[in-house]
């Protein structure tokens, strides 16, 4: 049984009192009851499960599928890896938008090649949510008239979406936030989740956090992403967010914060790793109106372009380098010689999002105290 059924499995289970209904069936090979999935949406009850077997499913009843108001569940029966929602650069995959709650849920899908204002891959408003678990978007991108942007995902007014274990990969946006945007009282909680090589024309490479937006972000790593401007990782912008147990890896912004800026906002976050951004430095924060004033402890931050200085209250922290098992094949695991792990620092903590993966390394750049010399981190990748 598949990662996917498994888990839909035990959630049946763990709920027995849950008034579960119908269980419809989607088969683009034609042998389920219905070809496409918003025909199932559509004939599906409040509660009723909807069960895609593996294929590609395109054309114009698998794109802007929209649960108009009811909470159903929607997964795979084998998984992501054989279970693609192909957009065709013509629109997003699910639209959100009928007060629908974090009890729509999505597992298990590819969703690729989404094209649209905002959310290119999932659009999340209007008060409405959904969960997204163990899926991949990848691929999507805003179009030029889009005002926020949000390549993979974008959620706002006052939408609670959960997002576990999913992988937001080249992604872009023409305005912010690469792979996702979450605003205008959005409260998502992210945990378990990959953002790699997305890209923001303006900023928020990985994640845009704006105005009056609550995120938890938890166990989640940031790689190779891009803003033009602020914000490689993240940019929170007059916003709050908790950041806590994340990996930031090679992220670039030439203007501010190469892993994480905050404007006018005041994070917190803890136990992370913002090492080896290709642009900025590793936190950092401005503000006009308001200062910014985020709580930064038990992280190691080093070998940033411009520096690993912080602000704030920051305290407990390391300059030091992380120790990754093999960055160069995207393996930002830990060494067992790593100062991010609780035997080999002084807090006894885990920081970074992934954890062991390997043994010694026994080697590494010496760390220091404050900034960090540019030209010594890039001989590493000559």
């Amino acid at each position: 049984m598949t990662r996917t059924a498994l888990t839909v499995a035990a959630s049946l289970l763990l709920c027995a009192s849950c008034a579960f209904g119908t269980t419809w069936i989607v088969d683009v090979a034609g042998g389920g009851d219905f070809p496409t999935i918003q025909e199932a949406v559509l004939t599906a009850a409040e509660s009723d499960l909807i069960e895609v077997r593996p294929g590609v499913y395109t054309g114009p009843l698998n794109r802007n599928i929209d649960f108009g108001g009811k909470n159903l569940t929607v997964y795979s029966s084998d998984g992501l890896e054989v279970t693609t929602i192909d957009c065709e650069n013509l629109a997003r995959a699910f639209y959100f938008h009928s007060s629908e709650w974090t009890t729509s849920v999505l597992e298990g899908f590819t969703i690729k090649r989404g094209y649209a204002d905002e959310g290119a891959g999932i659009y999340c408003t209007e008060f409405s949510s959904c969960t997204i678990r163990d899926c991949i978007i990848t691929d999507c991108h805003t179009t030029l008239s889009g005002f926020f942007g949000g390549g993979g995902v974008c959620c706002t007014w006052e939408s609670s979406t959960c997002m576990y274990d999913c992988t937001l990969r080249g992604n872009t946006s023409s305005m912010f936030g690469g792979g996702a945007v979450f605003m205008d009282g959005a409260e998502p909680t992210i945990e378990g989740c990959v953002f790699e090589d997305n890209e923001a024309a303006i900023s928020g490479g990985g994640i845009y956090v704006y105005y009056n937006a609550d995120a938890v972000i938890t166990t989640c790593t940031f790689a190779g992403n891009t803003s033009a401007h602020h914000g490689g990782g993240i940019l929170i912008t007059q916003a709050d967010a908790d950041i806590q147990d994340c990996t930031f890896y090679g992220n670039t912004a030439p203007g501010l914060g190469g892993g994480i800026h905050a404007y006018e906002s005041s994070p917190m976050i803890a136990r992370t790793i913002v090492s080896h951004s290709i642009d900025g430095a590793g936190i950092t924060c401005s503000g006009v109106a308001l200062p910014s004033y985020p709580s930064i402890y038990n992280c190691d931050v080093f070998g940033n372009a411009d520096g690993d200085s912080l602000c704030g209250l920051y305290y407990d922290n390391l300059y030091v380098d992380p120790l990754y098992c093999d960055p160069t094949a995207g393996d930002l695991s830990l060494c067992t010689d790593s100062p991010c792990l609780p035997n080999n620092n002084g807090w006894a903590v885990t920081m970074g999002g992934i954890g062991q993966g390997c043994g010694d390394c026994g080697t590494g750049i010496a760390g220091s105290t404050e900034e960090t010399s540019w030209g010594i981190i890039k001989a590493m990748f000559q």
